[in-house]
């Protein structure tokens, strides 16, 4: 459930959030970009060396992310979104990583019920962070289900 809080934080909250800061797409835009050019270079640069120190690597990863989702409650300056997103870029594809190829891993023989019962929790936390924030309706909630994901992942994954 951590890593749906996280991952729908991600795509729907973080960029509402952004784009209030921003007040236009073509920062918005900018900043996806560099995002992602730090994440790539990050992926390629902390693939080979998750296969050596897995454990740590995983809980180190989700514990800075959890940390990030929390500095992010506090950003309302353009540049401050920069420095956190850029940061982040650099986290995310070793949490992302981490979790992909541990979870393929311990799949084992019955594989496809373990894929089915890890993407039902995944919607689960989904649905959950959702229908919050169609109660109470603040983006920011969404960032502390991210970073209660994030903590719930340090904690819970063996």
């Amino acid at each position: 459930m951590g890593y749906g809080f996280y991952a729908r934080a991600l795509g729907v909250f973080w960029p509402l959030i952004l784009f209030s800061i921003f007040g236009n797409y073509v920062e918005l835009g900018f900043i996806t970009t560099l995002l992602l050019i730090v994440s790539l270079a990050a992926t390629i640069m902390f693939g080979s060396f998750f296969d050596k120190k897995r454990k740590n690597f995983i809980k180190g990863s989700f514990f800075v992310a959890g940390i990030l989702w929390v500095v992010r409650l506090l950003v309302a300056l353009p540049l401050v979104a920069y420095v956190v997103d850029s940061l982040y870029g650099l986290v995310r594809p070793s949490a992302e990583i981490s979790v992909d190829a541990t979870t393929y891993s311990n799949a084992g023989k019955n594989a496809m019920e373990y894929i089915i019962y890890r993407e039902t929790v995944i919607h689960t936390g989904i649905i959950i962070c959702m229908l919050t924030v169609i109660v109470f309706p603040i983006p920011q909630i969404g960032l502390i289900f991210a970073a209660i994901g994030s903590f719930l992942l340090v904690f819970l994954l063996k």
